[in-house]
């Protein structure tokens, strides 16, 4: 099943990986660092324009999306994403003024109860 590509959509896409045993979830993963055109194809109804701007993405900044994302998901969290559309520019091929912001955030946390001390990562996407 293919989800909108939109906030909502990003949410349930998030939620069904988490559901997942651990071995289809390793191999969801692994698709997503590899090859992560194919990846966002395969779970996302995507216009042509989209399209377009995912594959004119520099590809070190697609990978890093793909990477970061995995990474994530595979500590068990999720990541914000939040994806602004612009109507009367999104069926048009005008240029519009586009910025993905890619924010990760990495931090320790130690636990006095449980004597633990943990690496955790905070991802944000936001599409304007």
């Amino acid at each position: 099943m293919k989800y909108s590509f939109n906030n909502v959509g990003v949410a349930q896409v998030q939620a069904q990986i988490l559901t997942l045993p651990a071995g289809e979830r390793e191999a969801e993963l692994h698709k997503m660092r590899t090859d992560f055109i194919a990846w966002m194809d395969s779970h996302f109804e995507l216009s042509s324009s989209e399209q377009e701007d995912l594959a004119s993405l520099p590809e070190s900044f697609r990978e890093e999306i793909g990477l970061q994302s995995a990474h994530v998901l595979e500590q068990g969290g999720t990541f914000s994403f939040f994806k602004r559309d612009h109507p009367s520019t999104a069926q048009s091929r005008e240029p519009r003024g586009k910025d993905i912001l890619l924010q990760t955030v990495h931090r320790q946390q130690y636990s006095f109860d449980e004597g633990t001390l943990t690496d955790v990562s905070d991802l944000s996407i936001d599409i304007s």
